[in-house]
């Protein structure tokens, strides 16, 4: 979501000026709106971590999101707007910061990173031709109402695979799951040796010809 939601303000600057009826000078308030919420989320993301812990930080991060994109979606007053940029940029923040923190400090982190950040570049590519569409449509802010539909589905997917789990407590479950694979193939092997405690058990393999 946070590249969908970097990528789709361009496309419908022109109607925002339309309906507003304001300049590109004050339109550019979208922009600098976004960017106090994220550098807000970024202040306050330590905090909110040590006191709340990564699964509930995370899923505050794509609530904010649900928050704004239901501000957008009627085209409220311009200020709202931007205030509904702002709360957006906040719940992007805190997103950015838990996920590339919690990828970092996973085992073999850089592919996961660089798929993470790839997925960043397909949202990037998908928005905006999503969104220059409903720039030619009279009721252009319900182009919100399609990330407000993807922002929901977020919130549900983080909810249930995080579960308002601390980061210490995902790496740790990784971990054992990855031993837990490990001791299942080791044994799987050691069952397919033969048993040299039992008469003739290499009888038919090659060392014993």
């Amino acid at each position: 979501m946070a590249s969908w939601n970097d990528a789709t303000t361009g496309p419908l600057l022109v109607r925002m000026e339309e309906h507003y009826s304001i300049g590109y000078t004050i339109v550019s308030l979208v922009f600098i709106s976004n960017f106090c919420g994220f550098i807000s989320a970024s202040l306050l993301n330590v905090f909110l971590t040590d006191r709340h812990g990564f699964g509930r930080v995370i899923a505050l991060g794509a609530s904010l999101q649900v928050v704004a994109y239901s501000l957008q979606c009627w085209a409220p007053p311009f200020p709202l707007f931007c205030v509904a940029y702002a709360i957006n940029g906040a719940g992007v923040g805190l997103q950015d910061a838990q996920a590339n923190t919690l990828l970092s400090g996973m085992p073999n982190a850089s592919p996961k990173l660089g798929w993470a950040h790839a997925f960043y570049g397909f949202g990037a590519l998908a928005s905006p031709l999503v969104a220059t569409q409903f720039s030619t449509q009279p009721n252009w802010s319900y182009h919100y109402l399609a990330s407000l539909g993807l922002s929901l589905a977020s919130v549900a997917i983080q909810s249930a695979v995080f579960r308002g789990r601390r980061e210490e407590a995902l790496l740790v479950t990784e971990s054992f799951e990855r031993a837990g694979l490990l001791h299942v193939c080791l044994t799987a092997t050691v069952d397919l040796l033969p048993d040299m405690s039992r008469p003739g058990s290499l009888q038919g393999s090659p060392s014993a010809v």
